[in-house]
């Protein structure tokens, strides 16, 4: 909940944030925590470029699917998104790195994997980067 608060306190794009939103942490509310955090920090621009111009990108690429008008293969557009998300996190890893974040605390543990798939450890992200930037 305290991190709940932090975020409403701290980003008007999280003014109806629930508990149960955080809790399921849906890859839309884990785009938006980062870009709104990212976007908030001058340390971060660089980031923040890189993160938006993936959206873009991705957005481009979705246009161009339904221009087509033809229905795209479910492995073509699962393997785009895996791609998409593994890139989205590499930007985010670089600046949590710049933030000095500690990625884990298991010897030679792999922080992008724990980033895209486990939620403490995404939270606990989240969390320095908001003791970070907003003490």
């Amino acid at each position: 909940t305290q991190l709940r608060l932090r975020l409403k306190s701290n980003f008007s794009a999280f003014g109806n944030l629930t508990l149960a939103d955080l809790q399921e942490l849906k890859w839309s509310l884990r785009q938006l925590i980062f870009i709104e955090i990212f976007r908030s920090s001058h340390l971060l621009n660089e980031s923040t470029e890189q993160l938006m111009n993936l959206g873009e990108r991705r957005e481009k690429k979705v246009a161009q699917w339904k221009a087509a008008g033809k229905s795209v293969d479910k492995e073509e557009r699962l393997e785009f998104e895996r791609d998409y998300r593994t890139s989205f996190m590499t930007v985010v890893l670089k600046g949590l790195e710049q933030s000095r974040w500690p990625p884990s605390q298991v010897p030679f543990a792999d922080p992008m994997d724990d980033l895209l798939h486990n939620k403490e450890t995404l939270l606990d992200a989240v969390n320095h980067l908001l003791n970070t930037l907003f003490p």
